[in-house]
C-alpha cells in the first residue's frame, strides 16, 4: 500500500510502503532522504558567478537545507515516538550517507532534529557511516558497474543517438550561451542542475525563457532530464543493476527484523542520506516511477509493521473543568454566584469531556462495535457530581445513538449506565483515604520540604489570613485559595484588589504577580502528595493491580462482562498517583479532562504486550509512556507485571494490610 501523509510530506515526496498493515505497530522503518539544494556543483563558461558568489564553496548544503533536514528530522521524531527515543542509541538507529559534502552535511542537520541539543554547548555528535564513492554500491548510482554498461549498450544506445540527432540544433544553440564543449543530453543536464543552483543565489540568464517553437529552452532541458533518467533507469534489467542492491538491503533489514523482533539486536531506525538520483533508481526498481516528481529534499520510508490485536482497554480520565470547590469567607463570590453551585460540572467541562469522546470513539472505531453494546464498555465513576456528570458528557461523545437506538426525535442523545459506590467505600479511584503507613511515608519524604516553605513563605500566609478571612493558613491552604480566585476569573467577575498585586518570591528573588505565584505554590504542594511511586503506591496501588488482574483475566477468557473496555471517571489524584505509581509521571498536574489509556495488545506471535498513553493535550496525539524495566514502550505483560510487583495491591484487604500492618481487622 502507497500513501503520503498531508503536511508532514509537504513539498517533499514521501512514499509509504507499509508491510502487513491491517491493524498494526511499527517496528522497523527506513528513511531515505535526498539531500536540498546546493551550491552549484561547478562551473561553465559564461556563468555570471565566481568563486567569491559561492563562500561556502561548490556543490555545498545551502542554510536552507540544512533547515529543511533539520525540520524534516524533528517531523520524523514527532511521526515515530514510539521507534525513535529522546536520547540516541547506537544498537537502535543506524546512519549512512553518500560521501558527498551535501548528503553527509544534511546527515547531520537531519540528525540534529531528531535528537535537538538541550542548548549550543550541549551539542552531541551522531556517527554517519559512508565508503567513497567509487565503493558504495548500496547508495551511488554512478558506481562502476561493467553489466550495465553492457545492457545499458544494448538497450539504450540506439535510443541515446536518436536523442542526440533530434536535439542537435538545440545543443549548438545552447552551447553558444553556456560555452560548453562537444554539448549532449549528460551535458545538458548537468547544466540545467548547475542553473537551478544559480537561481537560488539570484544569478539568472534571461534567454532560458527564450521561444523555440513552442516551448522554451528551460522546458526543453527539463524534458531532456526526464529523457536522461528514463534512458538510465528506465527497464527491469537496468533499474536492477543501478538500485537491486539498495532495494536488497531495504528487504534484508526487514527480514532480520522479523527474525529478532524481542531481542533488540537489530535497529528499529536506518536512515540513508542520498542524492535525488538513488530516489530516482530505487523508483524504477519498484515501478513508481511514473507516479511521483522527485525533488532536491525528497524521501522516501519503508515502513515494516507487526499485526497486533487489541484485546481490551482500561481508560481513566480525570473530571472536566468546574466550579470552585468552595471559597474563603470574605470572598464576595459565594455559592450563588455559580449557576450550578460549588464542586459542578460546568459547561467547558462538559464540552471538554465530549470532545474527549468523540476522540475515544475515533481511536477505537474498529474496536468496539459501531453502536453502545453493554457487554462490551463498563463505565464507572467515584461517587461525585462533577465527575459523574463527566462520564455522562463523555459518553455523550462516545456512544451517539445510531438509527436503532434513538428514544426521541429532538435529543440526539442515549442513556449509558455509570456505576459508582459511596464515597467512603471507593478505594478504587479515589485518594486521600485515612493509610498510617502512608502518612509515615509523607513525613518521612516531605515534612523537611513542607517547614521550609512555611518558614521562607510565612509572611506570604500571614498576608492572606489577613485579606482571605481563614486562621492558621498553610502550604495546604493555598490551592483552595488560588482555585477559588482562578474560577472568579473565569466567570468573568473581578478579583478581589489585593490578588492583582504582586509579591517578592523568595525561591528567585523575584517580585511575581501573586496569582502566578500562588498557582506555582498550589501545584507543588498538590505534587506532593503523589510525587514518589513509594506515596502513590498506597493511593494508586489498587487501580495498578485491579488493570493487571483485568488484563489477565482477558487472556484467560475469563473476562465475560466487560469485554473490552474499562472506563473510570475519576480525579487528578487518580491518574498522578497511577502515573507516580508506574515512575512514569512528567512532574506536571494533570490536566482537567486529560486521560491514560492502558491497552493490552495480542500479537501475531500470540504474545501479549501492554502500552500506556498519556493525553494530556486536545492538540497533539497521545503520549506513549515507557516503564521503567520495560526494554521498549511495547512492555510485554511479563515485564509489565514485573514493574508493577513493587505497587500493586491486587485486593481492598491486601492495601488494607499494607496500610494498618493489620492492627485494625475490622477495618471493613
Amino acid at each position: 500500500m502507497v500513501s503520503t501523509m498531508g503536511n508532514f510530506a509537504k513539498s517533499l515526496l514521501l512514499v509509504l510502503i507499509w508491510i502487513r498493515f491491517c491493524g498494526a505497530e511499527t517496528i522497523l522503518l527506513q528513511v531515505l532522504k535526498s539531500h536540498g539544494h546546493t551550491t552549484p556543483i561547478a562551473n561553465y563558461p559564461t556563468s555570471q558567478l565566481s568563486p567569491g558568489h559561492i563562500p561556502l564553496g561548490y556543490g555545498q548544503l545551502t542554510m536552507s537545507a540544512c533547515a529543511s533536514a533539520f525540520n524534516y528530522g524533528k517531523q520524523l521524531k514527532t511521526a515515530y515516538p514510539r521507534l525513535i527515543d529522546n536520547q540516541y542509541r547506537s544498537s537502535e538507529i543506524s546512519v549512512r550517507s553518500l560521501a558527498t559534502d551535501a548528503a553527509l552535511t544534511s546527515a547531520t542537520c537531519l540528525l540534529q532534529g531528531i535528537f535537538p541539543a538541550k542548548n549550543p554547548t550541549l551539542w552531541y555528535p551522531i556517527p554517519v557511516y559512508s565508503v567513497s564513492l567509487k565503493r558504495d554500491f548500496l547508495l551511488n548510482a554512478d558506481a562502476n558497474c561493467p553489466n550495465y554498461k553492457k545492457v545499458f549498450n544494448a538497450e539504450s544506445k540506439r535510443a541515446v543517438q536518436a536523442v542526440n540527432e533530434r536535439y542537435k540544433n538545440f545543443y549548438a544553440e545552447l552551447k553558444k550561451l553556456t560555452g560548453i564543449k562537444n554539448m549532449n543530453i549528460k551535458k545538458a543536464v548537468k547544466f540545467l542542475n548547475i542553473y537551478k543552483q544559480e537561481e537560488l543565489l539570484n544569478f539568472e540568464h534571461q534567454w532560458m525563457n527564450r521561444k523555440r517553437g513552442n516551448t522554451t529552452i528551460r522546458e526543453m532541458l527539463e524534458d531532456l532530464e526526464k529523457i536522461n533518467f528514463n534512458l538510465k533507469f528506465g527497464s527491469f534489467k537496468k533499474a536492477k543493476l543501478k538500485s537491486g542492491y539498495l532495494l536488497g538491503k531495504i528487504m534484508e533489514n526487514i527480514k532480520q527484523k522479523s527474525l529478532h523482533i524481542h531481542d533488540g539486536s537489530e535497529p528499529s531506525v536506518y536512515i540513508y542520506s542520498v542524492n535525488k538520483q538513488t530516489l530516482i533508481g530505487l523508483m524504477h526498481a519498484i515501478r513508481l516511477a511514473d507516479c511521483y516528481i522527485v525533488k532536491d529534499g525528497s524521501a522516501m520510508i519503508f515502513q515494516m509493521n507487526m499485526e497486533r490485536a487489541l484485546t481490551v482497554e482500561m481508560l481513566m480520565y480525570r473530571h472536566g473543568y468546574r466550579t470552585p470547590l468552595g471559597t474563603f469567607p470574605t470572598d464576595e463570590y459565594q455559592e450563588w454566584a455559580y449557576p450550578n453551585g460549588f464542586r459542578q460540572l460546568t459547561k467547558l467541562g462538559c464540552q471538554q469531556q465530549y470532545e474527549l469522546g468523540q476522540y475515544l470513539r475515533g481511536r477505537y472505531a474498529n474496536f468496539l462495535s459501531d453502536h453502545y453494546n453493554a457487554s462490551e464498555v463498563y463505565v464507572r465513576s467515584t461517587d461525585t457530581d462533577r465527575t459523574l456528570s463527566s462520564a455522562e458528557c463523555n459518553l455523550a461523545g462516545m456512544f451517539p445513538p445510531d438509527e436503532s437506538q434513538i428514544w426521541n426525535e429532538n435529543i440526539r442523545w442515549q442513556p449509558v449506565p455509570v456505576h459508582t459506590l459511596p464515597t467512603n467505600q471507593e478505594y478504587l479511584l479515589r485518594t486521600g483515604f485515612n493509610c498510617p503507613a502512608l502518612h509515615a511515608v509523607f513525613r518521612n519524604q516531605s515534612n523537611e520540604l513542607i517547614e521550609k516553605v512555611e518558614n521562607d513563605y510565612k509572611e506570604l500566609f500571614a498576608f492572606l489570613e489577613n485579606k482571605t478571612g481563614w486562621q492558621n493558613i498553610k502550604w495546604n491552604a493555598v490551592g483552595k485559595i488560588v482555585g477559588s480566585l482562578k474560577r472568579i476569573v473565569d466567570a468573568g467577575y473581578t478579583l478581589p484588589d489585593w490578588a492583582n498585586g504582586t509579591w517578592p518570591d523568595p525561591s528567585t528573588n523575584e517580585q511575581v504577580p501573586l496569582i502566578d505565584l500562588l498557582s506555582k505554590l498550589g501545584f507543588q504542594r498538590r505534587l506532593l502528595e503523589f510525587n514518589s511511586v513509594e506515596k502513590s503506591k498506597y493511593e494508586g496501588g489498587l487501580l495498578i493491580g485491579t488493570i493487571m488482574k483485568n488484563m489477565k483475566q482477558k487472556i484467560q477468557g475469563r473476562l465475560f462482562r466487560p469485554t473490552k473496555m474499562f472506563i473510570y471517571s475519576a480525579h487528578d489524584g487518580t491518574l498522578l498517583s497511577f502515573l507516580y505509581g508506574l515512575n512514569i509521571a512528567n512532574g506536571l498536574m494533570t490536566p482537567v479532562a486529560s486521560a491514560v489509556m492502558v491497552e493490552l495488545y495480542e500479537t501475531d506471535q500470540g504474545d501479549h504486550n501492554v502500552q500506556i498513553y498519556f493525553r494530556n493535550n486536545t492538540k497533539v496525539d497521545p503520549v506513549p509512556l515507557t516503564l521503567p524495566g520495560c526494554n521498549s514502550f511495547a512492555c510485554t505483560l511479563e515485564e509489565f507485571e514485573k514493574a508493577i510487583q513493587p505497587v500493586a495491591f491486587y485486593t481492598e484487604a491486601e492495601r488494607h494490610r499494607a496500610c494498618f500492618q493489620n492492627s485494625n481487622p475490622n477495618y471493613y
